[in-house]
């Protein structure tokens, strides 16, 4: 099967991102990508707002949780539809431990409400809640990712 990395993406994101146009922006610049491209495009949307100085922007913010779901999805977040788990395996990108660092930052990053347009919007809507527990489970895959743990 082909590598399809807009197809992978879509699958494990979609039990929580709706309609988040950042979100789905990001996953439609990655279709048909080659893997080590994926994995510099997964980094640099991850790093956009791990290394920002100032204000999150809520589309930067949407595509690194993208990315970062998609890193923690490679490593162990229980999916249980198995066509999303078929998707996963025919993701060739590796989730090494600094990508899956990298994925916990920005996740830790986005869910801080200073200086973030995307935690503002989802306050607005009254989503906050739903969508701080939606991102736990891959938060907490992630935790382990300094020590290698999180294999």
């Amino acid at each position: 099967m082909p590598f399809d990395a807009r197809r992978a993406l879509t699958d494990c994101l979609q039990e929580f991102l709706h309609s988040n146009d950042g979100a789905w922006d990001f996953v439609d610049e990655l279709g048909g990508a080659e893997p080590r491209q994926v994995v510099a495009q997964v980094t640099g949307a991850m790093s956009a707002v791990v290394d920002v100085d100032g204000r999150i922007d809520s589309r930067e913010a949407d595509a690194a949780v993208a990315a970062a779901a998609s890193a923690a999805a490679r490593v162990g977040v229980a999916v249980v539809d198995q066509e999303v788990v078929e998707a996963l395996a025919a993701c060739s990108f590796e989730a090494t431990v600094e990508l899956r660092t990298l994925a916990r930052r920005a996740l830790d990053r986005v869910c801080v409400p200073e200086d973030n347009e995307w935690y503002e919007l989802w306050c607005q809507s009254s989503a906050i809640d739903e969508v701080l527990e939606q991102l736990r489970p891959y938060r907490s895959i992630l935790s382990g990712a300094d020590d290698g743990s999180a294999a």
